[in-house]
C-alpha cells in the first residue's frame, strides 16, 4: 500500500519525515500510520474517517488493502462514507449517543 509512496521519496525508506510527520500531507501521514500498524501486527485497528481527503482511486486502494490485511483482527472503521461499511462484519450507527446495529 505504501509503497508506491515511499518509492516517491528522495531518499525512500531512510528519508527525514519530521517531527509526528511533519514533512508529510495529512494523506501521507494517514498512509504511514496505516502502514505502521499492518508491520506492528496490531491485533486492533481503529480508523475514524482514515480515507479523509483521499482521491477515489486512494480511498479504494485503502478499503480494499484493509479488507483483505486485517482478516483476524478487529477493524473498528469511523466514517460517514456508506461505502467503507461493504465486506465489514457488524455494523452500527450512533444517533443521540447511542449506539444501534445496522441490518445489512
Amino acid at each position: 500500500m505504501s509503497h508506491k509512496f515511499i518509492a516517491k521519496l528522495p531518499k525512500k525508506e531512510e528519508n527525514v519525515i519530521g517531527q509526528n510527520g511533519s514533512m508529510l500531507s495529512g494523506g501521507e501521514r494517514k498512509k504511514v500510520a496505516v502502514a505502521r500498524a499492518m508491520v506492528r501486527e496490531a491485533p486492533i485497528i481503529v480508523l475514524d474517517e482514515a480515507t479523509a481527503g483521499y482521491d477515489g482511486e486512494s480511498d479504494a486502494h485503502l478499503h480494499d488493502f484493509l479488507i483483505h490485511q486485517t482478516e483476524g483482527k478487529t477493524l473498528i472503521v469511523i466514517t460517514h462514507n456508506q461505502e467503507h461499511l461493504e465486506g465489514m462484519d457488524r455494523v452500527y450507527c450512533l444517533k443521540n449517543g447511542k449506539l444501534y446495529p445496522q441490518t445489512k
